[in-house]
Order: C-alpha cells, then sequence, then structure tokens
C-alpha cells in the first residue's frame, strides 16, 4: 500500500515537473507610460520652424534683392541684406541653443515578465502597477533636433547631476550612458518594446544637459527620480 502511495505521489511529481518544465519566465524590458511630459513642446516647435523659415526665406530673396531696380547703390543693398540676415540668422541660433536641451517627454525602460510556453508568448504581466525606478533605471529622454524632429535620449538615473541656477538647464550628465548586451538588443527592436520604428534613439554622453520643468505639478515617478539625484549629491 505504501509503495503504491509512494509510485502515485512520484507520478504526480513528474507529471507537474513534465507540465512546468515547457514554461520559462524571462525578464523582458519595456517602455513604461509617461512620467514627464513638457508644456511648452508645440510653441518650441513653432519656434524652431519659424526661425529656420526666416532664414530660408532671406536666402531665397538674394537674387531678387540684387537684380530689382531701387535707387539704393550696390554697397547699401548688400549692407542691408548682410544686416537682416545676421539679425534672422542670430534669432535661429537662439532658437536652436535655448530649445537644444529642451525635454518634450521622459519614460522609463522597466522590466516585464515575460512567461512563454515552448517558445510561443502566452502572457505578459507587469511586475507591479507602479513603475521601479533605481540609479540603475534607463530613462527615453526626448528632445528636438535642428529641425524640430524628435531624438529620444538613453540615460541612467544615476548619471544624472541636477544643476542650479544654470539658464534653461536643469541637469547635467556626469558619464555616459552605457548599455549591456541585453539592453542594447531591446533598443534595436524598438516595436517590440513600446517604440516607433522611426524614433532615432542615442545614448547620453558625458556633460549633455537637459531642461525640464521643475517649478510645475510633477508626477510621483519623477519625483522619484529627482530624489534619487538629489541623494545621489548629498
Amino acid at each position: 500500500m505504501k509503495s503504491q502511495l509512494k509510485h502515485q505521489l512520484n507520478s504526480t511529481v513528474h507529471v507537474r515537473k513534465s507540465l512546468f518544465s515547457t514554461v520559462k519566465d524571462k525578464v523582458e524590458l519595456e517602455v513604461s507610460g509617461v512620467v514627464y511630459e513638457a508644456p511648452l513642446t508645440r510653441i518650441a516647435k513653432v519656434l524652431k520652424w519659424t526661425a529656420i523659415a526666416s532664414v530660408a526665406g532671406i536666402i531665397g530673396l538674394f537674387p531678387v534683392f540684387f537684380t530689382i531696380e531701387s535707387k539704393l547703390p550696390l554697397v547699401a543693398r548688400a549692407a542691408l541684406f548682410t544686416t537682416t540676415f545676421a539679425m534672422m540668422a542670430t534669432s535661429l541660433i537662439a532658437v536652436t541653443w535655448a530649445f537644444k536641451p529642451y525635454v518634450t517627454r521622459i519614460r522609463v525602460l522597466q522590466q516585464r515578465l515575460l512567461t512563454n510556453v515552448g517558445a510561443n508568448p502566452i502572457e505578459r504581466m507587469a511586475e507591479g502597477v507602479n513603475i521601479n525606478i533605481t540609479p540603475k533605471s534607463l530613462l527615453l529622454m526626448d528632445t528636438m533636433d535642428f529641425f524640430g524632429r524628435k531624438v529620444t535620449h538613453v540615460t541612467r538615473v544615476e548619471s544624472l547631476q541636477k544643476l542650479e541656477n544654470v539658464f534653461f538647464r536643469t541637469f547635467k550628465t556626469t558619464s555616459q550612458t552605457t548599455l549591456d548586451s541585453h539592453e542594447a538588443e531591446s533598443l534595436r527592436n524598438k516595436e517590440e518594446i513600446g517604440l516607433e520604428t522611426k524614433d532615432k534613439v542615442v545614448s547620453s554622453n558625458a556633460n549633455d544637459y537637459y531642461f525640464v520643468h521643475l517649478d510645475l505639478g510633477l508626477t510621483s515617478e519623477f519625483e522619484r527620480i529627482l530624489k534619487i539625484v538629489e541623494n545621489k549629491e548629498s
């Protein structure tokens, strides 16, 4: 009787092991929801496009400016054109400098639990509702390039340094963000982690600057990021 019962128990354990041997849990990465969104993104893009259009317009009018009949001598025309072009170019340079570090949105590249049966995923479960933010967490910080197109900077939280009394700059990176092979592979497969294929993604370098509105209502997730940065410096 005992031997029969032992045999049944062993059989049950064997069946359970066989059932779950094909199930494997592995950690994957995914893009979280937005933890910060800038209020002036649309205005920044309009200013950039207006400044670029102004310079392009002046350049386009160059041949017309010197070919139309006018009582102004050639030297006066050249001086007027040069002055106008310099003003427009200065405006473009100022707008480009001011909004280069402007962060339009921040998300977090976080872990998720991917459960597979065999090779086919059957269930995806986020590890908790809240976003888990640590010094090693990777932030996806969206900025704009010269033409106002989105550029996503991958920045590790621990590399950020908060700046005080620096005009239009609130954070500086103290080191380059390096990725392990798993993180790099995940970022190459953009669609699988929630990014768009057309997104331009780059790693932050040392001495990169970023501007975030810290005077507005911040999400609890971003406040945790800020606390980590401030505690690191204390």
